[in-house]
């Protein structure tokens, strides 16, 4: 018993004191971030709205599918539905948006209103109760009903918000393949573990919803406080990356709406092989972090026309593209083994050495140092580059 109250007062504490950091992450003081300001402020709202059941429920007994949790727990799945949905679009969240996802739970909180008022706080002490419909009159039935309509309904908002993350984030990789040559950009690998502790969070809520044990929820609890923890440091590290993406987003909205305006004008372009000439003798693709709006603009070619020479005559996407001509690079570096693998992958325009050596293993078949010891002082010209 100590040993349940006392995680529960661990729980409140950590979720207090991120409360209060997410009020105080420095965040740039520019138009394009402020849907992740509103993010931190909704984390903010539902780490406080936890620690305040955690608080609760100090003086309450473990209860199947307890309401008061089922509230918290909706809640949560909510706004870390939507904040990571907002971290990969941040277009997509809107006050309208937000708010015609709230409206369910502020019917079901209007609906416990009613039942506390006439069935007052009916204890569900156990399954038969539950599956059987075992109740002493129509109020407490009311009671066990609405639990059951709402665990469903949050159940459901898992796999709704889990649908619409993912979705959200293999739409968000695809514009991004085709505009930027960096790695975390396109992958944003801390929004990923991030939402991925958030569905870990929503599993271990589940199986506490449904635990009468002291002891199960007693660990529970602490796995929860770590899921919350790593979720919360991953969330704070995200202003710089979120800058950056949400550039992506709304370049996409400006270009379309720009070739809409100009879809109609005549305009003659270069052939592909002349543009492809051009950004290997530039080396434009050295340039760390490099967008196809950047080539675009060094060339003076229409961006869409680029990206759909890339497309048909690589057969690829942007990003593998330039990733395929900083190997080619990479490989006649190695050969003339003057440079440490370090000092290729910066000059090659890749900002981790990390994701040289794995774009390179994945285009060559294997690493770099492997590649230096089989090939030194041959002097040929890779693919790439013919």
């Amino acid at each position: 018993m100590a040993v349940f109250t006392f995680s529960y007062y661990i729980l409140l504490i950590v979720l207090l004191l991120f409360s209060v950091i997410f009020c105080f992450v420095p965040v740039p003081k520019v138009d394009r971030i402020k849907n992740y300001k509103i993010s931190l402020r909704l984390f903010s709202i539902s780490y406080i709205f936890l620690a305040l059941y955690c608080y609760l429920k100090l003086s309450q007994e473990p209860q199947l599918l307890g309401i008061p949790f089922l509230i918290a727990a909706s809640f949560q799945a909510i706004v870390l539905g939507l904040s990571h949905v907002n971290l990969v679009n941040s277009t997509k969240i809107t006050p309208k948006y937000v708010l015609n996802h709230f409206m369910p739970w502020f019917g079901f909180i209007l609906l416990w209103i009613i039942d506390i008022v006439f069935s007052a706080h009916y204890q569900l002490d156990s399954y038969q109760k539950l599956l059987f419909w075992k109740a002493d009159n129509a109020w407490h039935m009311y009671d066990i009903i609405l639990r059951e309509v709402w665990f469903i309904a949050y159940f459901i908002s898992v796999i709704y918000f889990g649908y619409r993350y993912f979705r959200e984030e293999r739409r968000y990789k695809m514009k991004a393949e085709n505009f930027t040559s960096e790695y975390d950009i396109v992958n944003i690998p801390i929004v990923h573990h991030s939402f991925l502790l958030a569905l870990a969070i929503a599993c271990t809520t589940v199986l506490i919803t449904s635990s009468l044990s002291w002891l199960v929820c007693t660990i529970l609890n602490y796995v929860i406080l770590i899921f919350y923890i790593g979720m919360g440091v991953l969330y704070i590290q995200y202003p710089k990356r979120y800058f950056e993406v949400s550039a992506i987003m709304l370049n996409e909205l400006q270009h379309a709406i720009q070739q809409k305006d100009t879809k109609n004008e005549a305009k003659q372009e270069l052939t592909w092989n002349t543009i492809r000439n051009q950004i290997i003798e530039k080396k434009l693709y050295r340039q760390k972090g490099v967008t196809i709006e950047d080539i675009a603009q060094e060339i003076g070619v229409n961006r869409t026309n680029i990206s759909n020479m890339v497309n048909t005559y690589e057969n690829v996407n942007f990003n593998s593209f330039i990733n395929s001509l900083r190997i080619a690079d990479a490989q006649i570096l190695l050969q003339e083994n003057k440079l440490t693998i370090a000092e290729i992958s910066d000059q090659i325009g890749y900002t981790e050495q990390g994701n040289f050596s794995r774009q390179f293993k994945q285009i060559v078949g294997c690493s770099p140092s492997a590649y230096r010891k089989e090939n030194e002082n041959l002097h040929f010209t890779p693919p790439g580059f013919m």
